[in-house]
């Protein structure tokens, strides 16, 4: 049970880090300056998105 919880706060966290280092960096460059950051972001959603996934499919069948 550990386990499914770890992954979905980890899950989360990873989600939500990115969100705020996306806008806080991108914030503070000039306008028009592509940083070419959008392909680690596009990453991290997808882990933490994987995270999430893994921990709701972790333990599903425990009701049969």
């Amino acid at each position: 049970m550990f386990l499914k919880w770890f992954l979905l706060i980890v899950g989360i966290a990873i989600i939500v880090g990115t969100l705020i280092f996306g806008i806080s960096t991108e914030q503070s460059v000039p306008a028009g300056v592509d940083l070419g950051l959008e392909i680690y972001y596009f990453i991290a959603v997808l882990i933490g998105g994987l995270f999430i996934y893994l921990s709701t499919r972790l333990y599903g069948n425990q009701n049969k």
